[in-house]
C-alpha cells in the first residue's frame, strides 16, 4: 500500500501540450465559433433588397418565386451555388419564411462555408507536420483577414469557389502524406465542384494533376499505363463533379457549351472603357485592380432583368446622380 501511494505521489502532472493534444478538437471549433461571432451580427443588412455582393442569390429567389429556368438562360456563372441556395430557399419557404429569410439564409450559408475555410486551414497546417500552436496561429491569421468576414457576409459564388478550393488543398495534402489514391480522386472531385462554383477556379483542376505527376516523376522516362489511367479517372471525376452542380453540361451538352463559349467573350470586356488599351500589357491595370484596389458597388436593385456589368451600373449611377443605388469608393 505504501509503495502504491509513493508511486502515485511521484506521478508527474499532465503537461499543457498533452492536454491540448487530448482536446485538440476544441481549437478548430473555437476558431469556427469566433468567426461566426464576428460575421453573423448584422447579416440581415439591407434585406429583402438585393445588393451587389449578393449577385447569385437573386437568381435563386427568381427561380423560387417566378419559376425562371436559369439553367437554360444564365451562363454568367456555373450553377452549383444557385442550386444550393435554391434548395435552401425551398426549405426556408416550407418553414414559413419569405424572400427576406431566403436571402438571410443564403448569407448564413456563405458565412458557414467561409468559417469552414478557417477550420480547413488549421487541419491543412496540422497534416503538413506542424504542431498545434502553428496550426492555431494559421487559423487566427486567416481569421484576422478582413476580407474573410466581408465575403462571408454576402451570398455570392466566390465563397463557394474559395471553400471548395481550400477543400481541394486539404485533400491533396492528405494524399501527399498518406499516398492513397482515394485522396487524390477526392481532390479531383473537390476541384470540379470549385469550377462548378466559379469558372475562374478551373485552374484548380491542374493542381491535383501537377501533384500526381510530380510524385511520379521518377517514372517519366518510362511512363506506365497506370499514370494515364489515374489522370483519366481524375479528369472524368472533375467533369462529373462539375456536372453535378451544373447538370446541363452533361445532360444537354451541345446546348450548354454552344451558349457558354459566346458568353465567355463578355469576360474579356470586364472594366473595359473606350480608351482602354487592348492586349495583355494594356489590360494589366484591370488585373491589378481586380486583385488589389477595386471599385465596390454595394447596392443592387432587385430585378429579374439581364445582368449588366459593374462599370456600366456605376457609370449610370454617376450620370443620374443616384448614389443610393451605387456607392463606389476606392478601397485597398
Amino acid at each position: 500500500m505504501r509503495n502504491r501511494t509513493y508511486k502515485m505521489a511521484k506521478r508527474k502532472p499532465q503537461s499543457k501540450s498533452s492536454f491540448l493534444q487530448k482536446y485538440e478538437f476544441v481549437i478548430p471549433l473555437a476558431l469556427f465559433a469566433v468567426f461566426l461571432a464576428i460575421t453573423l451580427p448584422g447579416i440581415s443588412w439591407g434585406a429583402p433588397n438585393i445588393w451587389h455582393p449578393d449577385e447569385i442569390v437573386y437568381v435563386s429567389i427568381n427561380a423560387l418565386y417566378e419559376h425562371t429556368e436559369f439553367d437554360v438562360s444564365n451562363f454568367n456563372h456555373p450553377h452549383l451555388p444557385i442550386y444550393l441556395m435554391l434548395g435552401l430557399g425551398k426549405i426556408v419557404v416550407a418553414l414559413g419564411g419569405s424572400a427576406r429569410e431566403v436571402l438571410i439564409g443564403a448569407r448564413v450559408l456563405s458565412a458557414v462555408l467561409t468559417g469552414l475555410m478557417v477550420v480547413l486551414t488549421y487541419f491543412i497546417t496540422r497534416r503538413m507536420g506542424q504542431n498545434i500552436y502553428v496550426a492555431a496561429l494559421s487559423g487566427v491569421l486567416l481569421l484576422s483577414v478582413s476580407e474573410m468576414p466581408h465575403n462571408g457576409h454576402f451570398a455570392h459564388n466566390d465563397t463557394f469557389a474559395a471553400f471548395f478550393s481550400t477543400l481541394t488543398l486539404f485533400l491533396l495534402v492528405q494524399y501527399q502524406t498518406r499516398q492513397n489514391r482515394a485522396w487524390l480522386y477526392a481532390g479531383f472531385v473537390a476541384a470540379g465542384l470549385a469550377v462548378s462554383s466559379k469558372y475562374s477556379a478551373a485552374s484548380m483542376v491542374l493542381l491535383p494533376t501537377a501533384l500526381y505527376l510530380w510524385t511520379k516523376r521518377s517514372k517519366w522516362r518510362k511512363p506506365s499505363l497506370r499514370i494515364f489511367e489515374t489522370l483519366f479517372i481524375g479528369g472524368a471525376l472533375s467533369f462529373l463533379a462539375y456536372a453535378a452542380g451544373t447538370p446541363r453540361a452533361l445532360l444537354w451538352m451541345a446546348y450548354y457549351f454552344k451558349r457558354l463559349i459566346p458568353a465567355s467573350d463578355y469576360w474579356a470586356n470586364y472594366g473595359r472603357e473606350p480608351d482602354s488599351i487592348i492586349g495583355a500589357i494594356g489590360q494589366y491595370p484591370i488585373f491589378a485592380e481586380v486583385w488589389g484596389w477595386h471599385y465596390s458597388c454595394y447596392s443592387r436593385p432587385h430585378s429579374s432583368g439581364a445582368a449588366t456589368s459593374r462599370s456600366g451600373r456605376c457609370a449610370r449611377a454617376r450620370a443620374s446622380k443616384t448614389p443610393a443605388r451605387c456607392s463606389c469608393s476606392r478601397s485597398s
